[in-house]
């Protein structure tokens, strides 16, 4: 069986046989935008993970910072409290292991 399409395509110039390219259906227009769409959509959501991702790496790196912050004053307080009881006389100064 022969494609009709492809009868209806070639031209016969002068002894040769020259192939038409097929006309673009509304078909094919659709499925190429179609797929123009989904691939657009998808550059958009990968740009929105980035951006999902970069805004917890910074939520991160500020709360480590935060965390940083206390330890350093949890240090000076324990260095404090540390200067004080020497000073005090009679005074003994244990701090729970697990605090630390």
């Amino acid at each position: 069986m022969v494609n009709s399409t492809i009868l209806t395509n070639t031209k016969q110039i002068r002894g040769f046989n020259f192939q038409l390219k097929k006309p673009k259906t509304q078909k094919s227009i659709s499925m190429a935008s179609q797929r123009i769409r989904r691939g657009f959509s998808f550059v958009v959501e990968q740009w929105k993970i980035s951006k999902f991702q970069s805004q917890l790496f910074s939520q991160n790196e500020s709360l480590i910072q935060s965390s940083i912050s206390m330890a350093s004053q949890d240090v000076s307080i324990m260095n404090s409290e540390f200067s004080i009881a020497k000073k005090i006389r009679g005074f003994s100064f244990v701090r729970n292991k697990k605090q630390l």
